[in-house]
């Protein structure tokens, strides 16, 4: 479906610049749109190596498995059906911290090795498990105190950030979590009472 919807954008264009008389800067916006694309992706990979570089050092020091310890009272209260002395809180505890540092690139492969140990214990193989969707939910909605991929790109591309800005990001990504918890409870609430049925 994306691939059309390129596509019909790419011809809309074309055919736009035939009518209007400007086929001569179809070439020039081509070169020049591919050259910002280019740079933009470097400016954005450098900052995603040093980033995951930089969670990496936290994984090996052992800060995550202590934030882990901290945040485990809160986690087994979201995940019931996850033994209290299993390690899939810690990749979920990495997962929630990479996305609390702004990292979205580094809580996905996080979340995925999460999913994958969720799995082993999934008493329904073809079906996610309950566990499984609130770590989907809480991916998803991604809570954000330092966006640090954002600050990176905007002083990158020499924007003035604002404390509005980061203030703003908390605000909606902490409403979006909230609500995506409430979601997650009142849906498993409406399910258990179906299976009782």
């Amino acid at each position: 479906m994306l691939n059309i919807i390129w596509v019909v954008l790419i011809l809309s264009g074309i055919l736009y610049s035939i009518f209007t008389g400007n086929t001569n800067q179809i070439g020039e916006i081509i070169l020049n749109s591919s050259l910002d694309a280019f740079n933009l992706f470097f400016k954005v990979a450098l900052l995603l190596i040093f980033w995951n570089g930089m969670f990496q050092i936290a994984i090996n020091s052992g800060m995550i498995k202590r934030v882990s310890k901290i945040l485990k009272p809160i986690l087994v209260k979201l995940f019931p059906e996850i033994p209290y002395e299993s390690e899939i809180f810690e990749y979920i505890s990495a997962a929630i911290i990479a996305n609390v540092l702004g990292l979205a690139a580094a809580a996905t492969p996080l979340g995925l090795k999460a999913i994958e140990e969720m799995q082993k214990i999934n008493t329904d193989k073809r079906k996610a498990s309950r566990s499984m969707i609130t770590l989907l939910l809480l991916n998803i909605s991604s809570l954000t105190l330092f966006p640090s991929t954002i600050i990176s790109l905007m002083h990158s591309f020499n924007s003035k950030s604002t404390n509005t800005l980061y203030l703003l990001l908390f605000v909606t990504t902490s409403i979006g979590t909230i609500f995506a918890i409430m979601l997650d409870k009142v849906f498993a609430w409406f399910y258990s009472r179906r299976e009782k049925e």
